[in-house]
């Protein structure tokens, strides 16, 4: 058992640094399973990175195993209880979820203040259900809610509004536990599985997290206990392991993850590692703008890779991206692969971003999460 931490700032290869450990332990230990863990959004990125890397790092056409696998902590839940009673149980999905409150709110509408007024509004059962389950997830009961009740003025509108939270959440947990199995749920039943396994052949590998919910959290834990060895990274500039942590730090939930971690691998006598990433992943322009973040004092001669540009709306945004894309591929010698447009809430651009690449001719592939609910197969 093994606790290994890889760190680095972001202008570092965190992937190609756990994939390469991955490699190496692979070839020592190949009978032995594997398992890489990323947040959802980046799985299926991530797994095609690293059986491409894995390929080319044995000079074989093809590479294929069924020890190294990729799964985010739902996933990981899957292949882990599947074959259980327990996960055969109906999951809550959001139009069950979407009955349950509407059923709750008319039950309660005369007992509530706030939400009463709220209860035709387009977006509102939506907006509930994503809080509720934020709840779950974070390990916030009512009576943690009820705790932070008596904090408040009994006139102030948030006194009111988690006063009618409390009223609706204690309904909904109530009417979800005795039907479905929600996603904290899932990742508890988890936790106590692996608490109880071997797992003393399994390696655990995480990377693109810098905080866990504290279901996932566990979930790590039982790991650290049981497993060969259990490596992160994370996006650091020094390690974290006297408990020091400062509100204002850039890397602040990152460290505060690192003690955690540290703290419970500590409390089972088991040894924590780190290992300064060293592979850089981006270009030295790049890399200035991060080293200005971390030390604006800091004087360096190349030249910042950076523009920024001003825009009324959202259209207009995406307009002048879309022209320089067009630019640099007509003009330059770029391809379109070359490109990466990133924004923090991909949805705010759904509706705009269609029109204009359509108008500008430019092939593109939008990472924007779609229901299982709304697949055009559904039907069939």
């Amino acid at each position: 058992m093994s606790l290994n931490f890889f760190y680095g700032t972001a202008d570092k290869n965190h992937h190609q640094a756990i994939t390469t450990q991955i490699y190496q332990d692979f070839i020592q230990n190949p009978e032995d399973q594997f398992f890489l863990i990323v947040p959802n959004h980046i799985k299926f990125e991530s797994e095609v990175n690293l059986m491409s890397t894995l390929q080319q790092k044995q000079a074989s056409p093809y590479f294929a195993s069924e020890n190294v696998q990729v799964f985010s902590f739902s996933r990981l839940a899957w292949h882990f209880l599947k074959d259980t009673q327990f996960y055969q149980k109906n999951r809550l999905d959001s139009a069950a979820q979407s009955m349950i409150l509407t059923k709750i709110l008319q039950h309660l509408k005369n007992d509530l203040k706030i939400f009463r007024g709220e209860l035709n509004q387009p977006g509102f059962l939506s907006s509930l259900g994503k809080q509720l389950a934020e709840l779950q997830m974070a390990q916030i009961d009512t009576a943690k809610l009820q705790t932070t009740l008596t904090q408040l003025p009994e006139t102030s509108d948030t006194y009111l509004k988690i006063s009618d939270l409390i009223l609706i959440y204690a309904a909904y947990q109530k009417v979800v536990s005795e039907d479905f199995i929600t996603n904290d749920e899932l990742l508890a039943q988890l936790s106590q599985l692996l608490a109880t396994t071997d797992l003393s052949h399994m390696h655990f590998y995480l990377v693109g997290f810098t905080q866990l919910l504290p279901v996932e959290r566990n979930v790590v834990n039982s790991l650290i206990t049981n497993a060969s060895e259990v490596t992160v990274a994370l996006v650091l500039d020094q390690p974290n392991m006297n408990g020091e942590l400062l509100a204002d730090d850039l890397f602040f939930r990152s460290k505060k993850l690192q003690q955690q971690l540290v703290d419970f691998a500590r409390s089972q006598k088991i040894v924590s590692h780190n290992t300064l990433i060293s592979i850089p992943r981006v270009t030295p322009g790049v890399k200035a703008i991060g080293d200005y973040w971390l030390d604006p004092n800091h004087t360096d001669e190349t030249k910042p890779a950076l523009a920024v540009l001003a825009a009324n709306d959202n259209y207009q945004e995406i307009e002048a991206v879309a022209l320089k894309i067009h630019a640099l591929v007509t003009d330059e010698g770029y391809h379109y692969r070359d490109f990466l447009v990133l924004t923090k809430h991909l949805s705010d651009y759904e509706t705009v971003i269609k029109p204009i690449f359509t108008q500008f001719e430019l092939p593109y592939f939008n990472d924007l999460e779609i229901s299982m609910q709304d697949h055009r197969s559904l039907p069939f």
